[in-house]
């Protein structure tokens, strides 16, 4: 049989330490550089993160079919028209200029992406009213509330809305997709997206390029440990 004897621990307690001014200098190079070397690395991971987000996004003729609905993209349907010009949801995420800022002293770094404010009015389109010879080209920047937050609804889908005339007592005249001729009503409701699902283009691009961008937060902060003096194993 073993028997053990138990034995008093002998502990260190330290009432006080300081830094030397050359040790406080080294920890803010440090938090210096590494502060530099996150917001460069969000910068530089910018272009990756929008082409995932862009994946997500409805195609260039899925975007139109749901904007166009319930009349067909080609009739009065257009990107690109009479000094208007509209990108298509894919190519608007692509090239949006991603702003990275700092706060509260640089302990937070943010990288903001998918503006609403900037991005909707790109990706809207324009149409003509009335007939042949005589039509007014329009377009989605016009007017109506429903069109500012147009990303809102690629993203999070959203109640139908109803769109009419703008003019006093007009009419909305296009060939109907359902109804396979030109029909004239005095409302058509409109759903974005038109699955009534909606896209989570940013939210999805953000789970699928959470550890890559965790991975990459990790080297960088390794490295400016190193950069900083400090050893690392």
């Amino acid at each position: 049989m073993v028997y053990f004897k138990k034995r008093k621990m002998r502990t260190l307690s330290i009432k006080s330490a300081r830094l030397t001014d050359s040790g406080v200098d080294k920890f803010r190079n440090l938090e210096n550089i590494a502060k530099s070397r996150i917001a460069a690395l969000l910068e530089n991971s910018s272009d990756e993160i929008k082409k995932k987000v862009a994946s997500f996004a409805p195609d260039e003729a899925e975007e139109a079919f749901a904007l166009s609905y319930p009349s067909i993209p080609s009739d009065n349907f257009f990107k690109s028209q009479g000094g208007f010009l509209f990108l298509s949801l894919r190519e608007a995420i692509k090239t949006e200029q991603i702003n990275v800022r700092s706060y509260h002293d640089g302990s937070l770094i943010k990288a903001y992406f998918g503006h609403v404010e900037s991005l909707s009015p790109l990706i809207g389109f324009c149409w003509y009213k009335g007939s042949r010879g005589s039509a007014n080209l329009r377009s989605t920047l016009d007017g109506g509330a429903a069109w500012k937050n147009l990303l809102e609804r690629w993203e999070f889908g959203g109640s139908p809305f109803t769109v009419t005339s703008r003019d006093p007592g007009g009419l909305l005249t296009f060939y109907s997709i359902d109804a396979g001729e030109r029909i004239t009503v005095d409302s058509a409701e409109k759903y974005i997206p038109l699955a009534r699902q909606p896209y989570f283009m940013y939210g999805s691009a953000a789970y699928f390029y959470r550890n890559t961008l965790l991975r990459r937060t990790r080297e960088s902060l390794k490295e400016a440990i190193e950069s900083a003096g400090f050893i690392t194993s």
